[in-house]
């Protein structure tokens, strides 16, 4: 059966023994270092899709459900990506 894979030569491989069961597996899908050189945009791009988002309160669009992030969430999210900033 071929599951289409391709696996980064480089690709950390982990190993798990579990009773007579050994599991290998390869950790990371690769947005490590990227996400560590565009955590600013991200964040930027976080901040102004709830801003511009038209909701009340908050949505599964932009900061997630209310009745699971309350109703404050559109207005805190925004000033902790701005703390985060520090901006």
């Amino acid at each position: 059966m071929d599951y289409f894979l391709i696996i980064d030569k480089n690709a950390t491989i982990r190993k798990i023994m579990y009773k007579n069961l050994t599991i290998y597996y390869f950790s990371g899908i690769g947005f490590s270092e990227l996400l560590y050189h565009e955590h600013a945009n991200l964040l930027n791009a976080a901040r102004s899709l709830i801003e511009k988002c038209p909701c009340a309160y908050g949505c599964p669009s932009c900061v997630g459900p209310t009745l699971e992030v309350g109703k404050s969430a559109k207005e805190i999210v925004p000033k902790i990506i701005g703390l985060i900033l520090g901006k």
